[in-house]
């Protein structure tokens, strides 16, 4: 959303993403677009944490391992 010169810009992140990070990703892809207008960044949900494998399974399996969940700048 732009509104009084600034943008606003809402995101759901992954579990485990550093906000700086996420900030560092929404910085360099909006850049672009925005100009020098100041970008307000609200994080508005998480992804649930992972859920502990089932019983008996060794940790790391039995399950998809998590990527930063950010796309490459």
């Amino acid at each position: 959303m732009v509104r009084d010169g600034r943008v606003t810009v809402q995101v759901r992140s992954r579990w485990a993403v550093p906000a700086p990070e996420l900030a560092a990703v929404i910085t360099a892809m909006r850049a672009p677009l925005t100009g020098n207008r100041p970008v307000d960044v609200v994080i508005a949900d998480i992804d649930d944490p992972p859920r502990a494998p089932a019983p008996g399974v060794p940790p790391g399996e039995g399950r998809s391992r998590l990527g930063p969940g950010l796309p490459p700048t």
